[in-house]
C-alpha cells in the first residue's frame, strides 16, 4: 500500500550548493506545515553537493533525491524543477533555492493565504542577506503584480507556492536564463497570481548567483518577456510610450522633456491600483529617473510629478 499523497511538494534544484545547501535543506525540514515531501534534484553538481543531498535523504524519509547529468548549454534551473514537478505528489508545489533559508511558518501561511484568497499561485516577502541586506518587497494585489512586472519579477521565486495542476499546466522553459520571469509573464494572464504580505524566506545574496554569472542572458530575457506582457497589459501602448517604459525599467538615463512627460504619465497610470506599497515604489522609481535626466527636471516639476504618482506621500 502505497503512502498518502502529501499536501505540498517542495521542489529544489540544486547545482554546485555544497557551501549553502545544508541550511536551505534544514529550512525545509524545519516547518511547521509537515505534511510535505522534499524533493532535491540535483542538475549535475561536482561539489559535494551530491554526497549532501544523498546523506540527507537516507536519513530523511520524506525527501527524495533525483540526479541530471550536467548540461552546460543550460543558464537556469528550468528543466530540473519540470523534472521534479513531473513526479511531484503533492496538491501543491512549492519551490525553493538551494542556497536560500525558508522561514519555519512559510509553507502554512501560504497555503492559507493562497487558499483564502483563491489563487493559482502565491509568492511572498523576503529578506535580502548576504552581500547586501535589506527587506524585499512584492506586489500584494494581482493587478499591482502585473503593473510591478514590467520592470522585474512580480514574485520572488523560491516563495512562490502553486497548485500542481497549474504548474504541470505551465512548465518552465529550458531555453531561457530568467526562467522565472519568463514563466510569470507567461502566465500572468492564465491564472490569479498575489503576495502574501508576510516576510517567508531569506534571500541569500552572492556573486555565484545566475543573475550575476549570467547578467546579459538574464537582461535580454527581459526584454523577451517585457514586450508581450506590456501589450497584453496595455494594447495600445504607443512605440514611444513603450520605449520610456523599457529605459525604466532598465535604469537607462531619459533624455529631454517628451521622455520625462511620458515617463511620469505612465508612471502614475501604473501606480494606480489601491496599493500604498506600489505607489511608493513608482515614486521612487521616478526619483531615480529624476536624478539621472538630461537636463534634470526643475525641483517644482518633480515634486509635483512626484506627488501625482503617490498622493499620499509626504
Amino acid at each position: 500500500m502505497s503512502d498518502p499523497a502529501p499536501l505540498v511538494s517542495v521542489v529544489m534544484p540544486v547545482l554546485d550548493s555544497a557551501r549553502y545547501l545544508p541550511e536551505a535543506l534544514d529550512s525545509i525540514l524545519a516547518q511547521t506545515c509537515r505534511d510535505i515531501e522534499l524533493i532535491v534534484i540535483d542538475d549535475g553538481s561536482s561539489d559535494g553537493s551530491q554526497a549532501i543531498i544523498a546523506a540527507y535523504a537516507a536519513r530523511m524519509p520524506m525527501m527524495h533525491a533525483l540526479y541530471l547529468p550536467r548540461d552546460p548549454s543550460l543558464r537556469s534551473g528550468a528543466r530540473a524543477r519540470n523534472a521534479a514537478i513531473a513526479v511531484a505528489r503533492g496538491t501543491y508545489i512549492a519551490a525553493m533555492d538551494s542556497d536560500d533559508i525558508a522561514l519555519p511558518d512559510r509553507i502554512a501561511l501560504q497555503v492559507d493565504y493562497l487558499r483564502q484568497h483563491g489563487l493559482d499561485a502565491c509568492g511572498g516577502q523576503a529578506e535580502a542577506f548576504g552581500a547586501v541586506a535589506h527587506p524585499m518587497w512584492f506586489p500584494v494585489g494581482e493587478v499591482a503584480l502585473r503593473h510591478e512586472l514590467i520592470f522585474r519579477v512580480g514574485m520572488l521565486h523560491p516563495t512562490v507556492l502553486a497548485r500542481a495542476d497549474f504548474m504541470r499546466a505551465h512548465p518552465y522553459d529550458p531555453a531561457t536564463a530568467h526562467d522565472d520571469y519568463e514563466w510569470q509573464t507567461r502566465v500572468a494572464f492564465q491564472g490569479r497570481l498575489g503576495n502574501s504580505p508576510a516576510t517567508v524566506l531569506r534571500h541569500r545574496v552572492h556573486p555565484d548567483q545566475s543573475n550575476y554569472r549570467f547578467r546579459a542572458e538574464f537582461d535580454l530575457d527581459l526584454r523577451r518577456g517585457r514586450f508581450p506582457h506590456v501589450y497584453r497589459l496595455f494594447p495600445d501602448t504607443p512605440p514611444r510610450a513603450y520605449h520610456a517604459l523599457s529605459l525604466i525599467a532598465e535604469h537607462s538615463a531619459l533624455q529631454g522633456d517628451a521622455e520625462l512627460a511620458l515617463a511620469a504619465e505612465w508612471l502614475c497610470r501604473l501606480a494606480a491600483p489601491d496599493d500604498p506599497a506600489l505607489k511608493a515604489r513608482m515614486a521612487r522609481r521616478w526619483d531615480e529617473i529624476c536624478r539621472f535626466a538630461d537636463p534634470a527636471p526643475d525641483d517644482a516639476l518633480r515634486a509635483r510629478v512626484a506627488a501625482a504618482i503617490d498622493p499620499g506621500r509626504g
